[in-house]
């Protein structure tokens, strides 16, 4: 664990993403996590489980620089066996809520997803028991290799996520998302606010598909599919605090094909026109993108 870190931990997934990585983990650094656990792999049965273009390579040298830091593969399980693996969990939950009415029931709704997502959840399950920081009242976040966030953020994350009288148990964030270059953006393509954001960690807090968050012992018995596939239940339990503006930048910089190559995968599509109408942007970019690009 790095020396002064914060009560953070952050779990990284990356694949083919050699034109996002080096920046993305200049991120982490300014984060300054205490526990960082990254993934290299695709989440698609149907592909090579391993990037090809050097991200694996180098997402391995940065983790054996720093104690506080490990990588693992993603899941790849046959679909009796995920099924098995999403009713346990991850090692941190409390063996009761396998008694709980809405813990079936979700369960059931959960593995009627594509394997692309069910395999992302239980990576970021498998994720939840390595670490070695996992507890009530500690702090995580999911990090995508093409999100990033402004400095002003960073900052703010930091001093919140410190904070041992913070009353919000979700920090909140607007998305401007960037199609084909760093020029034009829009803040109409991603409505969630809590995507890639700290969560407060309760005890039975998990993740499941499509990467929402639900905390066990809060399920009621009438859950729906509408609870087991978004973040709302959880949203609804805790105090928010909305913490700033963060980019994804939906393009590769030396790959332009890859924004297509990516809806491609499990049962991701591509977004409706409507989603992906941009405008100039004029504003500042986070500091590790304006070193790594020379904006």
């Amino acid at each position: 664990m790095p020396s002064m870190a914060n009560n953070l931990i952050i779990f990284g997934t990356y694949w083919n993403e050699r034109g996002w990585v080096e920046a993305s983990l200049a991120q982490i650094d300014a984060l300054n996590p205490a526990e960082v656990i990254l993934c290299d792999g695709c989440f698609d049965p149907m592909q090579e489980n391993k990037s090809t273009d050097g991200t694996r390579e180098i997402i391995k040298a940065w983790c054996a620089e720093r104690p506080h830091a490990r990588w693992v593969e993603a899941v790849r399980q046959p679909k009796w066996l995920s099924w098995l693996t999403l009713l346990i969990g991850h090692n941190k939950a409390s063996f009761s809520r396998l008694f709980t009415p809405g813990r079936w029931k979700s369960l059931v709704l959960w593995a009627r997803n594509h394997p692309y997502r069910i395999n992302q959840a239980l990576t970021f399950q498998k994720m939840i028991s390595m670490s070695t920081q996992w507890q009530a009242g500690k702090w995580f976040m999911t990090l995508d290799a093409d999100q990033f966030y402004t400095d002003d953020m960073v900052q703010k994350i930091i001093t919140y996520v410190n904070d041992a009288d913070a009353e919000a148990g979700l920090l909140t964030g607007t998305e401007r998302t960037f199609f084909g270059d760093f020029k034009q953006s829009t803040t109409g393509y991603e409505q969630r606010t809590y995507n890639n954001m700290p969560h407060r960690i309760y005890r039975g807090t998990t993740v499941v598909p499509t990467r929402g968050l639900v905390v066990d012992d809060w399920m009621p018995q009438s859950f729906t599919l509408k609870h087991a596939l978004r973040n709302e239940l959880y949203e609804n339990k805790v105090v928010t605090k909305y913490v700033g503006e963060y980019h994804h930048y939906k393009f590769q910089p030396h790959d332009p094909s890859r924004l297509d190559a990516g809806y491609q995968l499990g049962d991701r599509k591509p977004p409706t026109a409507d989603r992906t109408q941009t405008e100039p942007y004029t504003g500042k970019y986070p500091q590790t993108v304006k070193v790594a690009f020379k904006l």
